[in-house]
């Protein structure tokens, strides 16, 4: 369990800086990343904070 905490607190510190540097370089801002984070989410359908059901 301590390694899967590991590699999320790594994944959420890349996604960070990956999400701060295109912001840096007004690439993308916060509203947007939102509204796209929305349209992934209910692709399939069900607006439930994951990018794809459980199980896919």
């Amino acid at each position: 369990m301590e390694l899967v905490r590991k590699r999320l607190n790594r994944v959420e510190l890349v996604t960070e800086a990956l999400f701060m540097h295109l912001e840096k370089q007004g690439q993308i801002d916060r509203e947007g990343l939102r509204d796209m984070m929305d349209q992934i989410d209910a692709r399939d359908g069900e607006t439930d904070g994951r990018a794809r059901k459980r199980g896919t």
